[in-house]
């Protein structure tokens, strides 16, 4: 008879509830065209500024060799653009484009009552927790610096979000 693990499967459980979180606002970013990889991009260059590859790959976890495609598909929907560094002129940096910025603003009611409806299913203080207790378990474990599992050179479907 097979032994019995002592825990829960944590990756897992959080992987369900990322897709189950990620179901409030699917719908939103379909009916503007977008993908979740390129909402990520879009709202880390919305929260953050201008950012060299590299620190997109971190902050939205997203493939070195996916975002280069990506970046491509969103320059030439007017998205995006590439600009020099003004310290480092080898460093090329990624910015929102007046397009962006236009769609982040239209979306953003959008995101901010697909996240009320999350805390009202969950609570304010409980959701509250939540994030708290994320944020804690990141700062304790030091997030990957690249996606995991191109970390583990892991292959790795289009997962979205």
């Amino acid at each position: 008879m097979p032994s019995k693990f002592q825990h829960r499967n944590l990756p897992h459980l959080l992987l369900i509830a990322r897709e189950t979180l990620l179901d409030q606002f699917r719908p939103i970013l379909r009916a503007r065209g977008l993908t979740e990889q390129q909402w990520r991009i879009i709202r880390v260059l919305s929260d953050g500024g201008p950012l060299p590859l590299k620190d997109i790959v971190t902050h939205c976890q997203i493939f070195g060799s996916s975002l280069t495609g990506i970046i491509n598909r969103m320059e030439a929907q007017d998205f995006v653009a590439r600009i020099q560094h003004p310290e480092d002129g080898r460093v090329t940096l990624i910015s929102l484009t007046p397009k962006a910025r236009r769609l982040v603003k239209q979306m953003q009611p959008l995101i901010d009552e697909a996240y009320r409806n999350i805390e009202a299913q969950l609570g304010e203080k409980r959701l509250d927790a939540l994030i708290e207790l994320l944020d804690e378990t990141l700062n304790r474990f030091e997030a990957p610096s690249e996606p995991l599992s191109e970390l583990r050179g892991e292959v790795r479907g289009d997962i979205p979000g």
